[in-house]
């Protein structure tokens, strides 16, 4: 339906402004400002388009879009100096005669000036509401005030402000009782697509796996630039994917998505809608790969379908200068093939770190190592020196088998990279949990 009004504002804007230059001055200027609404209007409702899509088709596009409206800018604006020139340019020429049809015309200009900002407040406030923690009650108050709003100015007054304010606010009261059903829509929708499969809710925030009712409303859903904003994860033979995200606009799940890059991970359980419901969803659960974690807030978790990471200073210390990059810890499921420098050191030759000078390890003089372990059959790829906090560690990255480890250790540290794997697995396998 979306698409549909979309279609319909761009084809207004076609038709007005196309007719524009032919009508007399007091329509003239009035259907090319209704003309220039409606495209805006089409913008709004269409939202912002992809960067993936705006390939040349779209530039073309918008060349054509761009020569069409300058085209109809000129023929108005040679229109208005002829009669300028010929002093028949005024100010009752402009406004036009004052019988019933300019009267209507001009009501409904307003309503349509009053609809177009009342759509913009409605975007602006489920940006601006994006991710608060109110009452799944938010939409359903915004739609009552709004109501009462509008009622009260349209009681009250009968000046043409009054119309446009009546529709401004008319216009958001049904955004958001159209918006009070979003939750209820999405948990329906989502458990007939999971088919009986374990399933849960994800958003692209930082705000973690949808773990309260509230987060499902039109205002309060999480929003930004990251994509999704909602994610639909189903899991089948231990596997969790994006099956399906949530279309704001078209307020139903969009199944055509990519799906080959990782996507911030929940718990998928059977009957998740009503867990959901009744508040029983653990917001600190993850499905990652093949297992489920329950990480604590503390450790500062990022959990991806295919990735989860950790902060802990078991292995570089407490004093890191900067905890957030030196003590993050990363486990990969079916990473990709680890990619061996030709410049790098053979495991076999690693040198002594006490005989390294770590002032002369800069820059192109940085220390490489990579290899297979011949003993556990384990791929290193070890980064000495390396990124603007190369000065106090060493980024490790293990492969075993269908996993992979990334960690960081001083300088000093590196003979020991088997031991330090084997505590960053054991870390990461206390906080597995069984099937809750």
């Amino acid at each position: 339906m979306i698409q549909s009004i979309a279609a319909f504002c761009y084809s207004a804007f076609f038709i007005l402004a196309l007719a524009s230059p032919f009508m007399p001055v007091f329509l003239m200027w009035r259907l090319a400002s209704l003309s220039a609404l409606a495209y805006a209007a089409g913008k709004l409702i269409k939202g912002p388009v992809h960067w993936s899509d705006q390939n040349f088709g779209y530039a073309i596009g918008m060349a054509i879009i761009f020569l069409f409206s300058c085209t109809i800018a000129l023929a108005i604006f040679i229109r208005l100096a002829v009669s300028a020139k010929r002093k028949t340019l005024s100010t009752d020429t402009l406004r036009g005669p004052r019988n019933r049809f300019i009267l209507f015309f001009d009501t409904a200009a307003l309503i349509a000036i009053g609809c177009f900002v009342g759509l913009l407040v409605a975007i602006s406030l489920s940006f601006g509401l994006s991710g608060t923690a109110i009452s799944i009650n938010l939409d359903l108050t915004i739609a009552i005030l709004a109501s009462v709003v509008a009622t009260i100015v349209l009681a009250l007054s009968r000046r043409k402000a009054a119309i446009t304010i009546t529709a401004i606010f008319a216009t958001l009261a049904l955004f958001a009782f159209t918006g009070s059903r979003q939750a209820s829509d999405i948990l329906t929708t989502a458990e007939r697509l999971a088919d009986g499969r374990a399933w849960c809710l994800t958003t692209s925030s930082g705000l973690g796996p949808v773990s309260r009712l509230y987060q499902l409303g039109f205002f309060a859903l999480p929003k930004g630039n990251s994509y999704p904003h909602l994610g639909l994860l189903i899991r089948e033979n231990d596997q969790t994917t994006l099956s399906a995200h949530w279309s704001i606009r078209q307020q139903a799940f969009d199944q055509g998505i990519n799906t080959s890059s990782g996507v911030p991970a929940c718990h998928p359980i059977e009957n998740f809608a009503e867990a959901l419901t009744n508040g029983s969803v653990e917001d600190d659960t993850y499905g990652v790969g093949s297992e489920v974690y329950s990480i604590m807030r503390d450790l500062h978790p990022r959990a991806f379908s295919d990735r989860v990471s950790i902060r802990s200073n078991q292995l570089i210390g407490p004093n890191s200068t900067h905890p957030e990059i030196t003590e993050r810890m990363e486990l990969i499921y079916n990473p990709r093939t680890p990619y061996m420098p030709d410049v790098a050191v053979p495991i076999s030759l690693m040198p002594d770190p006490n005989q390294l000078n770590a002032d002369d390890l800069t820059g192109q003089n940085r220390l490489i190592i990579a290899g297979v372990d011949e003993l556990t059959g384990q791929s290193l790829v070890l980064y000495c020196l390396h990124g603007p906090y190369a000065d106090r560690v060493c980024r490790a990255q293990v492969f075993e088998g269908p996993l992979a480890y990334t960690f960081y250790l001083p300088l000093s540290d590196i003979e020991q990279w088997q031991d330090a794997t084997a505590r960053v697995k054991a870390l990461f396998e206390s906080l597995q949990v069984d099937e809750l």
